[in-house]
């Protein structure tokens, strides 16, 4: 096996591994913080989302971000939000945001 087929195996039980985890919680679960300057549950799964969706379609597939699920699945056009060009190297992962 290849190291890219190793890391899209992670990437895919990864994703997996953490929909079990937060499919069964309500909206003030997954808006829980345990810190009020760090990240809600919600907050930070999206962000583990937001890279694996980059991994796999960017850094693996060498496509452009426009291939990303959070384009092709509608997130972006249902949610409003645009992330391309936001944060650290324009990666729309969170990394890079501050609170505001």
């Amino acid at each position: 096996m290849r190291d890219t087929e190793l890391l899209a195996d992670l990437a895919h039980d990864l994703v997996q591994a953490i929909h079990e985890e937060i499919a069964p919680l309500d909206a003030a679960a997954l808006g829980w913080q345990s810190d009020p300057a760090g990240n809600s549950i919600g907050v930070t799964a999206w962000h583990v989302a937001r890279w694996l969706d980059r991994l796999s379609v960017q850094l693996l597939g060498a496509r452009p971000m426009a291939e990303e699920a959070w384009y092709t699945g509608g997130w972006a056009a249902r949610s409003g939000y645009d992330p391309q060009g936001r944060g650290r190297h324009g990666s729309g992962t969170l990394t890079g945001y501050t609170p505001e």
